[in-house]
């Protein structure tokens, strides 16, 4: 039986080591349809782990940064 194990940091879009506004920024784009994410990029992006980019992954990285929430 294979057990997938994700070692994608949720927020951490550019893959970096931290969430930041690089990331923040990456999913704006995503949303406005400038810039698709795709694999690792899109799986970090999905915070919610809902299988969709939107704008409630888009807020919960906002919440994030400003302090309001501690981990996704």
């Amino acid at each position: 039986m294979d057990v997938k194990v994700s070692t994608v940091k949720k927020g951490d879009v550019n893959n970096d080591g931290s969430v930041n506004t690089v990331d923040f920024a990456l999913v704006k784009r995503h949303i406005l349809e400038y810039e698709i994410l795709t694999g690792n990029a899109f799986e970090a992006a999905d915070v919610d782990g809902n299988g969709t980019v939107d704008t409630l992954d888009y807020l919960k990285i906002r919440m994030y940064l400003l302090e309001m929430i501690s981990e996704f």
